[in-house]
């Protein structure tokens, strides 16, 4: 080989190495973003599955029984004496 043609060589040498260098590196940063993307997204999941995996206990239950119970009797007087519907009652009561 010739003095000319070496240098040409070395230089598409240093050249492809550079791209390639260049292109592992883009690549590395583009997988790390959604590797970091994926655990937000099984953290988010894993907490959507606990709530709708969670089913009320029975505490839950009589609580939420007594606080309906307590709006409706609040409502009872009025039901009582002619002043407002069921439903009227119902709808406050959903409020």
């Amino acid at each position: 080989m010739t003095d000319k043609t070496h240098r040409i060589a070395i230089y598409i040498a240093m050249t492809f190495s550079s791209l390639c260098f260049l292109q592992t590196c883009g690549s590395k940063g583009k997988i790390t973003d959604n590797k970091k993307k994926i655990e937000v997204l099984e953290t988010k999941v894993d907490s959507l599955i606990n709530i709708v995996g969670s089913q009320p206990t029975a505490i839950d239950i009589k609580y939420e029984m007594e606080q309906a119970m307590y709006k409706f009797l609040i409502y009872e007087d009025d039901l009582d004496k002619g002043k407002t519907s069921l439903s009227d009652i119902k709808s406050k009561i959903d409020e």
